[in-house]
């Protein structure tokens, strides 16, 4: 929404803090806490996967008869 200028500068500041808070809060979220999500995702997926693997192998070493 275009407005017109403030007549004086303090009038602008909210606007200023909110467009560094929220671009703050991006920063934080792309650089520190999305990173360490998907590396515990893909840690569990990969300790789910080994796993999966251990099981076929040890089936495939016994005989049932």
């Amino acid at each position: 929404m275009w407005t017109y200028p403030p007549l004086v500068v303090w009038e602008d500041l909210w606007y200023q803090w909110r467009t560094i808070y929220v671009l703050v809060g991006l920063v934080f979220w792309n650089m520190l806490l999305q990173p360490v999500m998907q590396g515990q995702i893909f840690d569990a997926f990969a300790e789910i996967r080994s796993k999966a693997t251990a099981a076929t192998l040890e089936l495939e070493s016994k005989c049932f008869v």
